[in-house]
Formats: structure tokens, C-alpha cells, sequence
């Protein structure tokens, strides 16, 4: 096993894991995909680098979703990722009727989902917008919720990126002064 390559790919794919899930470190990703190849070396080795990426990607969010449950359970906080973010940014576009089709819909006992708690997540948002820049503003409403077409797709990853951050630093900001 080429062991320069799986440290390279699990240390691109740390960061990777940690850009979209703010719970969690690039380096404590790194170290569980690792662990993994170590325990599974025997079904790794002599596997094409897009393979091995595949299942440290999936190692990666595994891991993820883990911490963040852990953390949620813990301090009694979402932590919201970029893909739920524009889920609820374009939740503003929906009538009633459709929201209706949404609440509740991935929850169960073991993983409450931001779909069960819309509206205090709506909120969520509205307070993550005013901490972001007028134009990551501008693109995020105008792409996730008039549904125009974006010129600039990178534009949109990071103002998505940025009110992530905003939303998951407001909540931690609103649970230390109470």
C-alpha cells in the first residue's frame, strides 16, 4: 500500500469533510480515515486512487455526522452545513401547502434533523443573513429563493460557506449569554 497516497488523499479529504461540516477538524478526520485503512488494510491495498477517495469520503462523514449528533445531544445546539443552509434559504420560496410536505419528513428517535424545527431554523437564517456581506446576501436570496440563474457559482459556495458560519456562530454567541 502506497502509504504517501493514503496520507496525502485522507489529509484532502479531512479538509474537505471539515469545510462542510463546522462540527469537526480536518486533522481529527484524517486521523479516523487512518484508523480505518489500518483496521481494513487487507480489502484497501492495491486499490485505484478514486476508489480509495470514495470510501474516505464516506469514512469522512460518517464521522461527521457522528461528532455533530454528539455535539447537538451535548450542548443542546444545531450545527447546521451548508447543504441544510440552502435547503432552508429556498424554504422561504415554498407556499404553505409545500412546507407542510417538508416538516418532519427525515426525522426519527436516534436523529433529529432540521427539518422538525423549520421555523426556529428560519430564524436562524434571517439572523445569519444580517452578519453576511449585502452581496453574499444579494446571490444567496436571489439563486436559493427567486431561483434566478447564477452567473458564478463559486460566488454562491462561499456566501452559502459564509452564512453557514453566521448562523452556527450566532447560535453558539446567543447560547453563552444566556
Amino acid at each position: 500500500m502506497d502509504w504517501e497516497l493514503v496520507q496525502e488523499l485522507a489529509a484532502d479529504i479531512g479538509r474537505e469533510i471539515a469545510r462542510r461540516w463546522p462540527v469537526v477538524d480536518a486533522d481529527d478526520v484524517s486521523q479516523e480515515i487512518l484508523t480505518h485503512v489500518v483496521e481494513n488494510q487487507a480489502r484497501l491495498v492495491d486499490r485505484e486512487r478514486g476508489y480509495l477517495a470514495t470510501v474516505f469520503r464516506s469514512i469522512g462523514q460518517r464521522y461527521a455526522s457522528r461528532e455533530r449528533d454528539y455535539q447537538n445531544l451535548v450542548d443542546d445546539q444545531y450545527w447546521y452545513t451548508p447543504k441544510e443552509v440552502r435547503a432552508l434559504v429556498r424554504s422561504f420560496g415554498l407556499d404553505n401547502d409545500q412546507l407542510a410536505q417538508v416538516l418532519g419528513k427525515k426525522d426519527d428517535l436516534q436523529h433529529c434533523r432540521v427539518t422538525d424545527n423549520l421555523v426556529p431554523a428560519r430564524c436562524d437564517v434571517m439572523e445569519g443573513m444580517k452578519c453576511i456581506s449585502p452581496r453574499y446576501r444579494e446571490v444567496v436570496w436571489n439563486h436559493l429563493v427567486d431561483d434566478q440563474e447564477v452567473t458564478d457559482s463559486k460566488l454562491l459556495t462561499r456566501a452559502v460557506d459564509a452564512l453557514t458560519t453566521a448562523m452556527n456562530r450566532n447560535i453558539r454567541k446567543q447560547e453563552q449569554t444566556a
